[in-house]
């Protein structure tokens, strides 16, 4: 292998900013980062349900043919069309069959018009539908019952069933139909639970199946096989069992789900420990136990090469593993979050819970799993050199897909290109062609015109692939968890925010959000603006406009947007977006607002129109209904300045006061307006009248911030939870933290309260306006609480009125 430095990858990890998470959660599947799709790497559609995943097993059934229609197909030379004889098989009731026993089928019935059934009434199938008349009243009990283990209804006369079956079992010269009988018998045995029926089960099982002469054995031996290993482990053969249950997993597609459900890690271990397994016997164990395995695989897929360098086996764990990687380095890079399959796997370690989370040991476990991915390259390359590797095309894709996790595009490239250059299958080389995407993101200096141009081809071919991009109502729909689309958007858009390229990240971003604006009525408003997207770093492009975006990248944002020749990417990205300009003209406002700047500020909110700020598509129209020249709202006052003080109403408040005058200030505009006037008051005023406006100023630069938060000039979704989720609010994610430091510490508020207490001539107010200035400054910087000193107000307050002390009850304070 290469030399790789493993400094300069970790330099590069970009953390975009912290989580602050409270009361909302995610689940790790919407988190997880995977980009190889196991799929399009393996090609093995019968294990793509079993890939490598955060939960325990996805939740889609993977498609797959129905064996044993299959099976029934063959066994009448094609005669009766597979929907006949699955409406015959599945669909069919018991009421259909009594009346097919009576040489009729009514015209309400599935079979009125099925000529497998017009052939059992003619009676030539006998034998098979004397079997199927027993299947179906074995398959009435199962589904007549809440409780299949019950023993009511049929279950009186389950004795006599399984006896019935068990006798045709044994008459039938039908090899067929001798193991389908065995089946049902097995079946109702296992459902007796008790000792003689799950002995029985196992007895059954094998004399008939062992017997079946190769070549002619039925699909439903596995089925037969599965029910047999319950009763075994019930019997406390549970090592024999779990090799059982490891046979029907690689030999049965019906019952794999079923068969991995019941595989137990320590016993599979014990069943390793031994030597009397045969080579593919171990090669199942080892397969079904790494597919329990939430951490490192490595040792497993060494030794699985040594026994058969070209197993399929072996092909589905180094999938598998290049997915657990991923999850361990991608998912903390492009979402600053880890997983609980990331915490799982080191608390078996020794790490406790959270020590292993914090920051500083995160990045050591990081560090710990670059370099096991180093020994993951090194095992792939030195078997690629040995020569004996068959499909050197996927090998080398997997190489190249770990060189790109690494961050060494050079090496992505070299074996990307060997790899472009062999015969490969059409799953094959989807993989190999995203893989080149990814790849570019490293390799490309500069994303400019002509990368924009390539990534407009990639994404187009990507979006037009439904086994990528799930297309619902035209959307690139986010629910396709079980496809790596919306995590190659995802590193896409993390390359161009690593550039900081903020604007155009959103515009990926974009692409990415789903159904945003479209609702089909007021229960679908929760789903605008990507409340339910892919989990990313934010939620929307506002959102992360609002953290990361420049003022000028944002105007930039709302240009590309608004303009009407776009460009092909721009076109692709935004088609099925429908953002309210309105929101953009607020956000480039508040962003002035926060540098202070109130005429480019006004400038902004006067684009909007006044029905906007009332409007369900303001989503925080609810912070606009307090007056912002009040530090508190009537009423509403702490309960310390009850309790401990007589409160005085200041006469400027109740002025304050008086400037509510019903919705005045549900505009923004107008509030900026009287802010700009306020301001020139007081550059104009000097004694009590200046401390009048100063006092004034400092109330609604404090509304700004911390108490109202009416104007988001914190940040937009630091908020409180949401009082209405239908309303669209973007509850807690990673974003909700303080964006300006100013009026996260309050600091203009405390200067024009300094201000107003200079100038105050009302010595009866002096105390509330240093109270006032205090309270703020303690209750929002709490690492002031217990350093009054470093409080301008707190000293002044006990410097020059002492007696008023007592009020002075905020949490921390020393008095």
């Amino acid at each position: 292998m290469k030399k790789i430095f493993l400094p300069f990858i970790l330099i590069n990890i970009l953390a975009v900013s912290k989580v602050f998470a409270c009361g909302y959660s995610i689940t790790d599947e919407e988190l997880r980062v995977f980009i190889m799709d196991p799929f399009f790497a393996d090609g093995n559609k019968a294990l793509s349900d079993f890939r490598y995943t955060s939960r325990f097993l996805h939740d889609a059934d993977a498609e797959l043919p129905d064996e044993n229609i299959e099976e029934w197909f063959h066994y009448f030379n094609g005669t009766f069309s597979k929907k006949e004889l699955a409406d015959f098989i599945y669909h069919s009731s018991l009421e259909d069959f009594l009346s097919i026993g009576n040489g009729e089928i009514p015209d309400s019935s599935i079979l009125c018009s099925n000529s497998l059934a017009d052939e059992v009434i003619s009676g030539k199938l006998t034998g098979f539908f004397e079997y199927m008349s027993l299947a179906k009243k074995v398959e009435s009990i199962c589904s007549s019952e809440k409780d299949i283990w019950r023993r009511n209804g049929y279950g009186k006369n389950r004795e006599g069933l399984i006896e019935e079956s068990r006798k045709k079992t044994l008459e039938s010269e039908d090899v067929m139909l001798r193991q389908r009988y065995a089946y049902q018998t097995i079946l109702l045995n296992r459902y007796m639970i008790t000792e003689a029926s799950n002995k029985n089960a196992i007895s059954l099982y094998e004399t008939v199946f062992n017997e079946i002469p190769d070549g002619q054995e039925s699909i439903i031996k596995y089925w037969a096989l599965f029910h047999t290993a319950v009763c075994k482990y019930r019997e406390g053969n549970k090592e024999e069992s779990q090799l059982d249950f490891t046979h029907v997993f690689f030999n049965c597609d019906a019952k794999k789900r079923a068969s991995y459900l019941q595989f137990n890690r320590e016993k599979l271990d014990d069943l390793l420990s031994k030597k009397t397994l045969s080579s593919k016997q171990r090669q199942e164990v080892l397969v079904a136990r790494q597919m329990k395995n939430p951490g490192r695989a490595l040792p497993a897929l060494k030794e699985l090469g040594e026994m058969d360098i070209n197993s399929t086996y072996l092909r589905t764990l180094l999938v598998r593993e290049v997915n657990k990687i991923e999850e361990w380095l991608l998912t903390p890079i492009y979402t600053d979050k880890i997983t609980d399959g990331m915490y799982y796997r080191h608390q078996r370690e020794g790490e406790s819970y959270w020590s292993w989370r914090n920051e500083v040991k995160r990045d050591s476990i990081m560090s710990s799993d670059y370099r096991y991915l180093e020994r993951l390259i090194a095992f792939m390359e030195l078997r690629l050199n040995e020569g004996k590797v068959k499909d050197r095309a996927f090998w080398e894709l997997m190489v190249a897909h770990c060189y790109f996790i690494y961050g060494s595009p050079d090496m992505c490239s070299i074996y990307l290109n060997r790899a472009r250059n062999r015969k490969t299958g059409e799953t094959l080389s989807v993989q190999l062609r995203i893989t080149g995407i990814l790849n570019a993101l490293l390799n490309t200096p500069d994303f400019d015109a002509k990368f924009e141009q390539y990534l407009y081809k990639e994404l187009s071919w990507l979006h037009s692939n439904t086994d990528i991009f799930d297309v619902n109502e035209g959307c690139w729909h986010p629910d396709c968890t079980m496809h790596s689309g919306f995590n190659i958007l995802l590193a896409i858009f993390h390359a161009y925010h690593k550039k900081g390229m903020n604007d155009k990240a959103a515009l990926i971003l974009t692409g990415g959000t789903y159904g945003l604006n479209k609702v089909e009525d007021e229960g679908d408003r929760h789903r605008r603006w990507g409340v339910f997207a892919r989990y990313w770093q934010h939620q929307d492009p506002f959102l992360y406009l609002d953290e990361h975006g420049s003022i000028e990248e944002t105007i930039n944002y709302l240009n590309i947007l608004e303009k009407k020749r776009k460009s092909p990417l721009e076109k692709l990205l935004t088609q099925y977006q429908r953002y309210p300009k309105e929101r953009f003209y607020d956000l480039i406002g508040t962003k002035y607002l926060r540098k202070q700047d109130l005429k480019n500020a006004l400038k902004w909110y006067e684009e909007v129109p006044k029905e906007f700020w009332k409007s369900d598509d303001f989503y925080y129209n609810d912070y606009l209904t307090n007056n912002p020249f009040r530090t508190f709202r009537k009423g509403m006052e702490p309960s310390y300045f009850v309790n401990n003080f007589k409160y005085k109403e200041i006469p400027w408040d109740e002025e304050g006061a008086a400037r509510l005058n019903g919705d005045i200030f549900r505009d923004k505009s107008i509030f900026i307006q009287e802010l700009i006037h306020l301001k020139k008051r007081y550059q104009n005023s000097v004694g009590n009248v200046k401390a009048k406006y100063a006092y004034q100023l400092g109330n609604a630069y404090y509304a700004l911030s911390f108490e109202g938060r009416h104007w988001h000039t914190i940040a937009y979704v630091k908020v409180s939870y949401p009082r209405e989720y239908n309303k669209g609010y973007a509850p807690w994610t990673k974003h909700a933290k303080y964006i300006n430091k100013n009026y996260h510490d309050n600091s203009t508020a405390a200067y024009y309260f300094q201000e107003a207490y200079k100038y105050c001539e009302l010595s009866d107010y002096k105390p509330m306006i240093l109270e006032r200035g205090g309270y703020i400054l303690l209750c929002t910087d709490f690492e002031k609480y217990n350093n009054r000193k470093k409080n301008y107000f707190v000293d002044e307050m006990f410097r020059h009125f002492p007696e008023e002390g007592s009020i002075l009850s905020c949490p921390g304070w020393v008095e």
